[in-house]
Formats: C-alpha cells, structure tokens, sequence
C-alpha cells in the first residue's frame, strides 16, 4: 500500500465508527489505487483532476456503482488529508468526478477489448500448446470465474454430463456447457505431459483425477493469478492477442449466450435481459449487485 503510514492512520480513526467489513473494503480500495500512486510517485489525495481520471480509466472496476463508490472513499479520506495539512494544492479534486463520468470510465475500459464469437474462441485456443491450458480458458468462456478460480481447478470428469450437457462446478452452481467444451475437457483429462512453450521443455503431471493436472512447478499455484497469468502467456504465445484477457474471455462467453438465449426465445438482446438476466448472472456467478439495465447499457454495443 503506497504511503502505508498516512492511510493506516486513516483507517485506525475510521474504525472507531465502523465495522471491519468497511475497513477492509477501504483498504481494498486503497490497494486498487496503488499502480497510479507508484507512476506519479504521489498518495492518491495530492492527484489532480488529470490523474484521477487516468487512474480510472485503467481501473478494473465492472459498474459505475463500483466506481462511485470507490470514489467516495477517495474523496473522504483526501478530505482527511486536507484538514491534516496533507494535499499540496488544498483542493479535494474527487468532488470534481460527477456520476456521468463513471459510465464512461466503464466504455473506455471495454473500448480495449477484443471480444470473441464461439467459433472465434475455440479457433484461437487452438493456438494453445498444451491441452490443460485450452481446457482453463474455455472454462472462462463457458461459465465464467469462481473464487480463485476453483470451478476449474476441482473439476472432474465425474461431474460431466454430456448428455444433458451440464456439469456440477465447486461454487455449487450446475451449469450448461456446449459440446467442444465436453470434447476439450475429456481430451485434457488423458493429457500426460505439459509443454512449456515459452522456454522449450516439458513436465509430467502428477496424477490425479482433476482435469486440470499440475506439474510439480505448479504444485501450489492454483489460484486466480496463475491461472490468469498462464492465459496471457499463451494468449502471447499465439501473438497478435493483446486486447484480450480472461475477463474479455468471460464477457466473450457472456455475450454468446445472450445471443443465442435471444434467439431461441424470439427476443431482442434488452427484451431477453429484462426477463432473464438472472439466466447470465447464474450461469457466469455474476453476483446480484448490477441490474440489468446497467449490464444492457454498459455492453449493448457489443451485443
């Protein structure tokens, strides 16, 4: 946490009048500001206007609700800062950022990505060296991201049903899956050996009856960076893949299924997601926090 002193003083006052969820919320918020601080080798309450706004442009945030809120923090502890004598210019420029700006900030951030159709998706990862690596990011496209990326790391081929074409995931949900996904993940299961591309060896798995093997160089990497870290070395190993990344993969599956419910259904996209939004929310472990209508504005261009 940049400038860890001054912000832990901020919290051990704030939790006076807080519970700890708000606390950790907070400093949650503080670390999410902390690659802009570390550029402009600044404590987020001495940015200007400029600089607020180039942090949230790169911001990972999915809602504008997100994004006020985050902001409010960031304005109440600069006020914090002002009355301790702490904002070079005196000025708390986070009363500045008025509630239109956020859906914007939102549109620039997606503007980046690249978003895929089915065909284009299972044509890329064919791209991919090793079996087990496809297999992960289709799981994104498919159903989405759990908690540290569980609902792929525990998956067997046990809780497959490729009859019905459902499979029972680790956050508990049962969700629908297509027919390339089954023949990738029972293909991946019978993989025996990983290949590290990038560096032009290889390493047997360990055994085990998890789709997703791992090499004993991977033994406690299971969580939600490796995995990510292990789409984007492939995804540059492909090359030419910059603007896209497992939450573009996420949002890539996301949309294809909007597309094809609308269609089965005999909807338009906003019709569909007006009535059956919970559908996606479900099936990609959404959560409940955005309503539809922020979802159909923020990605109706993309639909």
């Amino acid at each position: 946490m940049y400038n860890k002193e001054c912000k832990e003083r901020y919290l051990q006052l704030l939790a006076a009048d807080v519970d700890k969820k708000v606390i950790d919320t907070t400093r949650s918020q503080f670390l999410s500001a902390e690659y802009s601080e570390m550029e402009f080798q600044k404590d987020l309450c001495n940015f200007s206007i400029y600089e607020i706004r180039q942090m949230y442009s790169v911001a990972t945030y999915n809602s504008p609700n997100t994004f006020r809120a985050v902001n409010s923090t960031f304005r109440k502890y600069t006020q914090w800062c002002i009355e301790n004598n702490l904002v070079d210019d005196g000025v708390n420029h986070y009363l500045e950022i008025r509630n239109a700006d956020f859906a914007a900030f939102i549109n620039k951030k997606f503007q980046s990505m690249r978003f895929l159709t089915r065909e284009e998706f299972y044509a890329l990862i064919e791209q991919f060296p090793c079996l087990r690596d496809r297999f992960a990011a289709a799981c994104i496209f498919e159903f989405g991201k759990s908690r540290n990326y569980s609902d792929i790391t525990e998956m067997e081929i046990s809780d497959i049903d490729e009859i019905d074409l459902t499979v029972n995931l680790d956050s508990g949900r049962t969700v629908s899956i297509s027919k390339e996904f089954v023949n990738l993940a029972y293909n991946a299961n019978e993989e025996k050996v990983y290949d590290f591309n990038s560096v032009k060896r290889t390493a047997i798995y360990i055994p085990s009856s998890k789709i997703f093997k791992k090499t004993r160089d991977t033994t406690s990497s299971s969580d939600a960076k490796f995995i990510s870290h292990l789409i984007k070395v492939n995804l540059d190993v492909a090359g030419g893949y910059m603007d896209i990344s497992a939450e573009s993969i996420s949002l890539s599956g996301q949309f294809e299924m909007i597309r094809s419910r609308s269609r089965e259904l005999g909807l338009g996209y906003k019709d569909y997601l007006k009535n059956y939004y919970s559908e996606v929310q479900y099936q990609y472990n959404l959560g409940k926090s955005t309503p539809y209508s922020v979802y159909y504005r923020n990605f109706k261009d993309y639909l």
